[in-house]
């Protein structure tokens, strides 16, 4: 069984009731005392909804030989193996966090887009139906315009009145 943070064999697998995946129990309790969620599905979650699953004597035996408080303090390299380990660990949850957030962050990118697409495309229907009413307005003044030029043809004409001038009287 593999860790849904770390995709590592779980050395304490546990499952979540919530998301029904399989994690290593030390690094889910750690993202739910950080987030108090579950690193799936984002629902609230505590302790209480993980549940540990059971191993067969052989591999609990290995766990406890691998854990014995004598290896650690005796000898430096299973201490380092676990050190190791620990720093493993945490580079695996710390890089889960990024992987969804650079997750959630590309649906928001991708949506953000979208909307600026529709959105150019209203405003380029927008500016079409203006461009229709504007050509529609001429036309109609264009018309309006020769009706009443043609109501003029039909009555009587109007003399013309020519503009006057002031003779001034040259004084010699």
């Amino acid at each position: 069984m593999f860790c849904a943070i770390s995709g590592k064999p779980a050395k304490v697998p546990v499952v979540s009731l919530k998301s029904k995946c399989v994690f290593e129990k030390s690094l889910i309790e750690q993202y739910i005392n950080e987030t108090g969620k579950d690193p799936i599905t984002n629902e609230l979650i505590t302790k209480d909804d993980l549940m540990e699953l059971s191993q067969n004597p052989q591999q609990t035996a290995l766990t406890n030989t691998l854990n014995s408080a004598t290896l650690n303090s005796n000898y430096s390299i299973p201490n380092l193996l676990s050190t190791l380990q620990n720093e493993w660990d945490a580079i695996m949850l710390e890089n889960f966090k990024l992987r969804k957030a650079n997750d959630e962050l590309a649906k928001n990118l991708s949506t953000a887009l979208y909307e600026i697409d529709a959105a150019k495309i209203v405003a380029a229907k927008a500016m079409k139906e203006r461009d229709q009413i504007i050509q529609e307005l001429n036309e109609v003044t264009k018309a309006i315009g020769m009706d009443e030029s043609d109501e003029e043809n039909n009555k009587e004409p109007t003399p013309e009145v020519k503009p006057t001038r002031k003779r001034t009287r040259s004084k010699k």
